[in-house]
């Protein structure tokens, strides 16, 4: 770790800990240090970036875990966000056919208020009505949570 920031995993430990000991850098405990984030947060952020796997690349970005970004980045994830049905990622809703059926139960209840009998014009305007309900219901419905889901 430079700078209580950034990490880097060593391929060989117990070499790297003698040749770190005798430049005389100091070694602790990740529980010894405040200011750490919990050490499996940090196995885990290691394991998605890969950096336990050999570098394919000398870049320092791409070998490095800077824990302050890490650190922003899950705050920002685990931030409440309004959804309506139709942000859902992986549930979208079926819009041709949803129209479709809103479309004749509203072009059913028109023609049914049209006639004359009692009870086409209650069975129209029930028709508008659970139309109209399930219009609002796409619109008003919200769902909150944070911005990206744990797997």
């Amino acid at each position: 770790m430079l700078d209580g920031r950034y990490i880097q995993v060593l391929r060989r430990p117990n070499i790297a800990r003698k040749i770190l000991d005798a430049y005389g850098v100091k070694t602790t405990s990740w529980q010894n240090i405040d200011h750490l984030p919990d050490e499996k947060m940090v196995r885990l952020a290691i394991y998605e970036r890969r950096l336990h796997r050999p570098a394919r690349t000398r870049k320092e970005i791409d070998r490095t875990l800077d824990l302050q970004a890490h650190l922003a980045r899950m705050a920002k994830d685990s931030q409440e966000q309004y959804f309506h049905c139709h942000d859902l990622g992986p549930y979208r809703l079926d819009w041709n056919r949803n129209i479709v059926v809103m479309c004749l139960l509203l072009f059913t209840g028109l023609l049914l208020v049209k006639f004359d009998h009692d009870w086409s014009i209650r069975t129209g305007i029930g028709l508008v009505g659970v139309t109209s309900g399930m219009m609002l219901s796409q619109k008003l419905t919200r769902f909150t949570g944070p911005r990206k889901l744990k797997s």
